[in-house]
């Protein structure tokens, strides 16, 4: 009994704890994502879906990377890089486009990639506290019975 006891005292206690470290690793990731993406001082254009705003954010993010993405077939005729002949002169500028494009998407990506490794963590918590109220509750219905 003493060691089903203590080897679910352990798994509680590690589950509570990895999930406290991934809450943790979560939110620093998601800071970390948000200051390099500040640091670049992007603003959304005027006609992105949130306009003149400041992008350190996962939305801010998508939106201008939707409005570059709108703003590059809009000059390329809805051309895409494969559809260019090599000497169009579009296709370098379409390169470029692509290339913020990529790196605003990836920031996005790394926003909510943080948002479900602190979910997954409070999961984790949850899962932990929850063992180790049910053992409590089995400890004193003991004592109760005995």
């Amino acid at each position: 009994m003493f060691l089903g006891t203590l080897g679910m005292l352990l798994a509680s206690t590690a589950l509570f704890a990895g999930g406290a470290t991934m809450v943790y690793m979560g939110y620093d990731a998601r800071n970390d994502v948000q200051a390099q993406l500040a640091a670049e001082k992007i603003t959304t254009s005027k006609d992105a879906a949130i306009p003149n705003a400041f992008v350190d954010s996962a939305e801010e993010a998508l939106a201008q990377a939707d409005v570059i993405q709108k703003h590059t077939l809009e000059r390329t005729e809805h051309k895409t890089y494969a559809d260019m002949a090599k000497e169009d002169p579009n296709r370098e500028f379409y390169l470029k486009a692509v290339t913020l494009r990529t790196a605003l998407s990836l920031s996005y990506m790394g926003f909510k990639v943080a948002d479900l490794v602190m979910g997954v963590g409070a999961l984790f918590m949850l899962a932990g506290a929850g063992l180790i109220l049910h053992m409590a509750g089995n400890a004193a219905r003991r004592k109760l019975n005995a």
